[in-house]
């Protein structure tokens, strides 16, 4: 079974791994954009509400997939974010 995918937008490029091994400690994959948007909407899509442009929110939101919004950027935000949508579903 493969992990599912999430993308992440915003927070800190030197934080890549760290958020990364929470998004794999909860069983999906990440992939990073600090400064740009994903292009396709075949994803969740965390957005780093503080650590993102609104130009990035906008993009992000016209993809038409489900966004989850964090308030902070630590990878035990990501982690609780993808562990909150779990129990939800």
């Amino acid at each position: 079974m493969s992990a599912r995918r999430v993308a992440l937008v915003g927070g800190h490029g030197g934080m890549t791994a760290r958020y990364r091994g929470a998004a794999e400690a909860a069983g999906w994959e990440l992939e990073h954009f600090e400064r740009k948007a994903p292009r396709d909407a075949s994803r969740l899509v965390i957005l780093c509400g503080g650590l993102c442009s609104h130009s990035q929110r906008d993009e992000v939101r016209a993809l038409g997939c489900e966004v989850v919004v964090i308030g902070q950027h630590s990878p035990s935000a990501v982690r609780r974010a993808l562990e909150a949508r779990e129990a939800a579903c």
